[in-house]
């Protein structure tokens, strides 16, 4: 690995090497929130308050998602109507529905299936020793769209494999045309990207222009990297992973890349609904879990301590611990009824598109479902168990050297990857499955995830 001198340009060096400097006295905090999709629906309440989007999205967090949705009505809706396992964060986060491209036999025309989310992941990162500006809560009314560009140092846009194995589809269609959807099967397969955290407050909150200049990446894309120049405030970085769950491999994509010339750019939105005071209390007392060292970019998760669960969400002697558990399902909406009338679970020869292409509903409030509560339906994948997993030669031989590697450390440094590793986890991040489970497991999996990206050779950008 090339030494730090050499890779510093003079005109950059003071800002860069009081960067590096306060990464390396680092102590980093994340705290994790898990999601059930809240819905899908041809809206974008950042976008457009009074049309359809272009594209479909999936939605996490309150049931609220009509395009005139408001941060205020978040922060005002019943934490009953949120995917959230906590009720003081109604905030809303949303991407481009992911769906599985088929072909219908008699017809030839392609088809497009929604795919199920197993849950989502927010993650939030700070570090109070980073350069100024000092981390703050997010304010009122903010809101950001990020990953249009994931060429941008800090996006950290990847793809993993967990528990491979090979296609079966009964359509044949295993050839994936894409740079993030692989060709195996996957136990489960996850997408995760990051957000910027440099506020420039000139440009107001987001909800003018273009929702995105506002916001910057950090001179070196790290979480506790300087701000560039005139982004003069510090936000937490959010890192969303989405699960899917029985992926089958093959053809997949999202639903804004699905008409001739279409790009395939995964990126993702955020509209701020936590409850006033509570954000800026857990940023202001909330610290690095016991045993987070320098230099650590996936500590345990934290700072729980300060939200309050919907105790009656869980069978606490089975679900406790699991991520997937720590989602709220709740009954689902009817978007025909409250949003647009239009089909967007299964669709043959193409799917909804066009900004303002179909008429809106307006005035009709979305119709909550209390029969079947939060119930929580589990998950039956286990990465524990990988059935079939594809696994070469190359990659059990490597796998039994980091094994030994591991077992060779000193046992209060199990955290601590070796420098190529932590290089990688800079860049990408270990998978949320990880996060509530022992040093030593959470490193084995990281190298599990990564195995699997490289069976797959799934690119990451």
């Amino acid at each position: 690995m090339k030494s730090t001198s050499s890779i510093i340009s003079v005109g950059a060096s003071s800002i860069l090497l009081a960067t590096i400097a306060a990464v390396a006295n680092a102590e980093l905090i994340k705290m994790c929130l898990f999601y059930k999709a809240s819905g899908h629906a041809r809206t974008d309440p950042i976008l457009s308050q009074t049309c359809v989007s272009d594209h479909v999205h999936t939605f996490y967090g309150p049931q609220l998602f009509h395009p005139s949705t408001t941060p205020e009505d978040l922060r005002n809706s019943n934490p009953k109507y949120s995917t959230s396992f906590y009720n003081e964060n109604k905030s809303l986060y949303w991407h481009p529905t992911i769906y599985k491209v088929g072909r219908d036999a008699p017809t030839g025309e392609v088809t497009y299936e929604r795919a199920e989310i197993s849950f989502a992941g927010p993650y939030y990162r700070w570090d109070k020793q980073a350069p100024l500006p000092a981390v703050e809560a997010f304010p009122p009314g903010f809101q950001m769209i990020a990953g249009m560009n994931p060429n941008l140092e800090g996006v950290n846009l990847f793809s993993e494999c967990l528990c491979p194995k090979p296609c079966t589809r009964s359509d044949g269609l295993c050839d994936s045309q894409s740079s993030l959807f692989p060709a195996t099967a996957c136990g489960e397969m996850g997408i995760a990207m990051a957000f910027p955290t440099c506020w420039d407050d000139s440009k107001g909150l987001g909800d003018q222009g273009d929702h995105m200049s506002h916001m910057a990446y950090t001179v070196d894309g790290t979480v506790a990297g300087a701000c560039p120049e005139g982004y003069n405030r510090r936000l937490p970085q959010i890192q969303l992973f989405v699960r899917i769950s029985n992926y089958e491999g093959g053809q997949y994509t999202f639903s804004d890349n699905t008409l001739p010339g279409d790009e395939e750019v995964f990126h993702a939105d955020f509209m701020n609904g936590w409850d006033l005071g509570v954000l800026e209390n857990i940023v202001d007392q909330c610290q690095p879990a016991p045993g987070t060292v320098p230099g650590d970019y996936n500590p345990e998760c934290n700072c729980q301590q300060f939200l309050t669960t919907k105790a009656d969400l869980l069978n606490f002697n089975t679900e406790e611990g699991r991520n997937e558990a720590e989602a709220a399902k709740v009954c689902p909406i009817d978007v025909t009824a409250h949003i647009v009338e239009e089909e967007i679970a299964f669709s043959s020869g193409g799917l909804p598109r066009g900004s303002c292409s179909a008429p809106l509903i307006e005035g009709v409030a979305p119709t909550f479902v209390d029969d079947c509560g939060l119930q929580y339906t589990p998950n039956t994948f286990t990465e524990d168990n990988c059935d079939g997993a594809v696994q070469s030669e190359d990659e059990n031989e490597n796998e039994n050297e980091n094994e030994n590697e591991n077992e060779s450390q000193d046992e209060n440094s199990n955290e601590i990857e070796s420098e190529d590793e932590n290089e990688n986890e800079n860049e990408s991040s270990k998978s949320p499955k990880a996060t509530k489970k022992a040093s030593k497991k959470a490193t084995k999996k990281g190298k599990t995830s990564k195995k699997s990206r490289r069976v797959l050779r799934v690119r990451k950008y």
